[in-house]
């Protein structure tokens, strides 16, 4: 009977000790997982990021094709019509492309092209050019005020006087010339004998219509208080500037071919 309440003793205390080794064994910490679902919307966005890279940069390179494709057709063109580059640096393709690719980063650019006839040298034909785009640009703007202010014509006009707004519209001619010469950038300038024996002469500037369109706003704005403009008729002027797209008005090759 000891023998056998020895032996119950005996397996009780075993069990007794390896419940206890087991106890203070601490759990072994896993490392987390990623997710299968996490990693696979990871590669989706990082997949679709480069697609987007890669179709910007398809876009970019066709627009380049593009205006290496109208330069070199423009200028092929102007050869054939007898125009040279004013400009021994560069060439005539190259000029265009510049200017093409000028438009493009800043949207904003406006043309304005001037000619000139029957020159004797370059240096007069560009400045004859010069003025005849500048010119024609400040006369394209004027029209419209002009024409957006006939409406408010006041008792004071005679046959004999020209109405307060048209005056103004007249000073404002004059100080929105002087302010736009300031802003206009040369772009490039081509020249070639004409029939008569002189030269003809056609250059390009671009101007930053925001800029253009300050410049019109504060030299209106002196010539309203400088004629002292009554409120109606201030506000017929201003109408007519603010109907404006600086941003499109530019004057093409036609409008100073006189």
């Amino acid at each position: 009977m000891k023998h056998l309440e020895f032996g119950f003793l005996t397996v009780f205390a075993l069990v007794f000790m390896g419940s206890c080794i087991t106890m203070q064994i601490p759990p072994q910490k896993q490392e987390p997982q990623q997710p299968v679902q996490q990693a696979q919307q990871q590669s989706t966005q990082s997949d679709r990021r480069s697609a987007d890279a890669m179709e910007a940069k398809a876009v970019a390179d066709q627009i380049d094709q593009e205006k290496r494709r109208l330069a070199a057709e423009k200028s092929e063109e102007m050869k054939e019509q007898g125009w040279k580059i004013d400009d021994p640096s560069r060439t005539l393709r190259y000029a265009i492309l510049e200017h093409l690719k000028k438009k493009e980063e800043n949207n904003k650019l406006v043309e304005i092209v001037g000619n000139a006839g029957n020159c004797k040298t370059l240096n007069v034909c560009q400045s004859t050019a010069r003025e005849n785009a500048q010119r024609a640009y400040v006369e394209n703007i004027s029209s419209k005020i002009r024409g957006a202010s006939t409406g408010h014509l006041t008792s004071r006009q005679t046959n004999d006087t020209p109405s307060d707004s048209e005056q103004t519209v007249n000073l404002f001619q004059r100080k929105f010339g002087a302010e736009i010469g300031r802003s206009m950038m040369i772009s490039y300038g081509v020249w070639r004998q004409s029939f008569s024996g002189g030269l003809e002469y056609q250059i390009v500037y671009l101007i930053d219509g925001g800029m253009a369109e300050q410049s019109a706003r504060k030299a209106l704005q002196e010539s309203i208080e400088e004629l002292k403009l009554i409120k109606e008729e201030a506000e017929g002027v201003k109408a007519g500037l603010d109907a404006i797209d600086f941003g499109k008005d530019g004057v093409s090759a036609s409008d100073t071919s006189k």
